[in-house]
């Protein structure tokens, strides 16, 4: 059994008290602080590079898996990105990164991709590290209801009129003949492990061919735990002429506030030709959108930091481009965060579709959510949240 669903088995026995619940919080937030700089060495040590410098090293010597995973991270960026490796090149410059990661928990990806090489430490401030949203989520999605978007089942159930489509869980041997009768209906489908994030755990599944294949991807499923099995979707023409493999999506990305959901961000997400998803962490394009209008309002941009004033594949340009139905988008978000706001999930990142039928379909969503934007604009997006989470 993998990490991930030995804990949401294990969330699934944390008590209905809400103090009980709010301690379990805190205490998971201590944890995960632990694995930082303390705010205190921090400040001791600004303006200061021989004391951040002896700092990190103190970090990497108590923390060596994290450090290992830092240095894996840093690998694949100088394998996908040959500016960065040049850069990488530097001792001083990987310090710097470093010390930016275990101090004020920004990803190296972040490091880079907000340009922080050529900021103050004061100007850092201006951005929201990945260590901090992780913090707002813990704080504003309740330990026990984050299950309803770390597991798409759950998350099918709560926003199910906005999806659309069939689906189905495969959990067990007897769901055998359900998920049989499924793809005879279906051939061609969509299967997620239910607690799969980033698109690293999407395929497509072709079972025209027989009963033999059905039964295969049955074991294979139940061998790996818990699976939703999904109609395709099928995206409309508008957006499709970006990329006709993956179904390019929106990720609109929520707070409920005292006077209603809020927009955080929002960002239009393509995959390339022959990927069957659009994320960033699987090779997709994402530029940032006008929350008000739809407008794209960035060129392209990857998980490397590399920049695309049009689509590689399509040549389709992306600022200035004009999303469809935007009124409808930011509706269905905005009904969907309210009713998360019933369960306890006041943070929550929607991911949507484009289809000629409906509009604007469901595709899942996350608790929390990447905030892509400044890595589009190497703007910070500090104050916008900090006004937002004001108004919590």
């Amino acid at each position: 059994m993998n990490g991930i669903i030995l804990q949401e088995k294990v969330r699934h026995w944390i008590p209905e008290n809400r103090w009980v619940r709010k301690k379990l919080t805190d205490f998971r937030r201590w944890l995960y602080d632990r694995g930082y700089l303390s705010p205190k060495a921090v400040r001791k040590a600004f303006g200061d590079p021989e004391r951040q410098r002896e700092l990190l090293r103190t970090w990497e010597r108590k923390h060596p898996r994290a450090a290992a995973e830092l240095d894996r991270i840093i690998g694949m960026m100088r394998a996908e990105n040959a500016e960065f490796a040049e850069k990488a090149a530097s001792e001083d410059f990987l310090d710097k990164l470093k010390y930016a990661f275990c101090a004020y928990g920004f990803l190296p990806y972040e490091y880079y991709n907000f340009g922080l090489a050529a900021k103050t430490e004061e100007e850092y401030r201006e951005f929201f590290p990945d260590k901090e949203r992780c913090d707002i989520a813990y704080r504003l999605n309740d330990l026990k209801a984050v299950a309803f978007f770390n597991d798409k089942a759950m998350t099918y159930e709560l926003c199910r009129e906005y999806f659309h489509r069939d689906c189905m869980v495969v959990e067990r041997k007897k769901d055998f003949e359900a998920f049989r009768t499924f793809v005879v209906q279906h051939p061609v489908v969509f299967i997620k492990q239910a607690y799969g994030f980033g698109g690293h755990e999407v395929r497509r599944a072709d079972f025209s061919s027989g009963p033999e294949e059905i039964r295969k991807a049955f074991d294979a499923m139940l061998r790996d735990g818990k699976h939703i099995v999904e109609e395709p979707i099928r995206q409309s023409r508008k957006l499709e002429e970006f990329n006709a493999s993956s179904v390019n999506t929106v990720r609109c990305i929520m707070i409920l506030t005292k006077h209603g959901p809020k927009v955080v961000t929002c960002f239009f997400r393509t995959g390339k030709a022959g990927a069957c998803v659009d994320n960033a962490g699987s090779g997709g394009i994402f530029a940032v959108v006008d929350a008000q209008t739809g407008t794209l309002i960035t060129d392209g941009v990857d998980e490397y930091s590399l920049r695309y004033k049009t689509h590689p594949d399509s040549g389709i340009c992306y600022k200035g481009y004009q999303l469809p139905d935007w009124d409808q988008l930011l509706r269905i978000c905005g009904e969907a965060s309210v009713r998360a706001g019933e369960k306890g999930c006041l943070n929550v990142g929607w991911d949507l579709a484009h289809t000629e039928e409906y509009g604007w379909v469901m595709v899942e969503g996350n608790a929390g959510g990447q905030l892509g934007e400044q890595n589009a604009t190497q703007k910070g997006m500090r104050g916008r949240i900090e006004a937002l989470l004001a108004e919590v």
